[in-house]
């Protein structure tokens, strides 16, 4: 061993320093308690930083300090000789503090992404039913009732109207254009990149006393052509109809009001000469506070040719 006040080498059982002088009993039992210490603070440092990572991720500010007091024990624990236990807590050190912190994040990331959308999924409910829209009822039709005749659809040709529970629709024309969006911010708007075949219509509520109220008027609308194509109508979902120019989307009409819609398809295949559309549009009814009931299921469509798109 050696001496620790001068550093000549004396033997492990001598008392006094043979080159210094100095007495020796008990400083070999205090240098290797000294030695066992630094390995031992290494152990306690890196367990108390992964006990404060499992308890909140969130207070790095006070294990990563143990982390690195950990990583420099262990080298002084390898430099007293303690080369093993040294070398095995500086790997884990190293390794355990990176897995630990992705491996959490992750998990608990996911905890708390499902009760996210758990809640969404309660919230989406919760709107739904306090909109409690009524739907038409569908009854089985008893067998032994003969079959009603079917509705005749009356067809609308360009610059005419129909009458669809007291709501008077015009068609005013046919052409392919790009449409314009408003913009989030402001009162600018946006020309669209693609064409469209924007069907450009009048709605006039006919009725003497009753407000009619439109909501998603062509979510019913599709078109066909002569290739047996068929396209249902775009952004009738409700989905940022109120962004576009033009679009009604969701309004109410008092008696005797009127205003201008359209309807909105991809355009159609260059082959494509003559077109039909076919449209049961949805107009509601009040039937109380926050209820509404849809009118009717009459339905009207529309019989061009190519010539006639603008």
């Amino acid at each position: 061993m050696l001496c620790p006040y001068c550093g000549e080498h004396i033997l492990r059982s001598a008392q006094k320093c043979k080159h210094c002088g100095e007495f020796l009993k008990g400083r070999h039992e205090v240098k290797t308690n000294v030695k066992q210490g630094a390995l031992i603070g290494a152990v306690a440092c890196f367990a108390i930083g992964n006990i404060l990572m499992f308890i909140s991720l969130w207070s790095f500010i006070i294990y990563s300090p143990l982390f690195l007091a950990a990583f420099v024990l262990s080298i002084v624990a390898m430099s007293q000789k303690r080369v093993v236990g040294g070398l095995v807590m500086l790997l884990l050190t190293l390794i355990v503090p990176p897995i630990l912190f992705f491996g959490l994040g992750a998990v608990r990331g996911k905890t708390a992404a499902d009760k996210m959308s758990k809640a969404l999924d309660e919230a989406s409910a919760e709107l739904e039913k306090s909109f409690n829209v009524e739907t038409p009822s569908v009854s089985t039709p008893v067998s032994a009732e003969p079959e009603e005749p079917a509705k005749l659809i009356p067809t609308v040709p360009i610059g005419s109207s129909v009458v669809i529970d007291e709501v008077k629709v015009t068609v005013r024309g046919i052409r392919q254009d790009h449409i314009e969006k408003k913009s989030m911010f402001g009162d600018s708007t946006r020309t669209s990149a693609d064409k469209y075949l924007i069907v450009d219509l009048a709605v006039e509520n006919t009725s003497p006393g009753r407000i009619v109220y439109l909501q998603q008027i062509w979510e019913h609308t599709k078109i066909f052509d002569n290739f047996d194509n068929i396209e249902g109508a775009k952004f009738s979902d409700g989905f940022m109809t109120e962004s576009i120019v033009g679009y009604i989307g969701s309004t109410k009409l008092k008696p005797g009001e009127k205003q201008n819609d359209m309807m909105i398809f991809d355009l159609p295949v260059d082959a494509a000469q003559s077109f039909r559309i076919e449209s049961d549009p949805r107009f509601w009814k009040s039937t109380g506070e926050d209820t509404v009931r849809e009118l009717s299921d009459d339905s009207f469509k529309i019989e061009f040719t190519r010539n006639q798109i603008r």
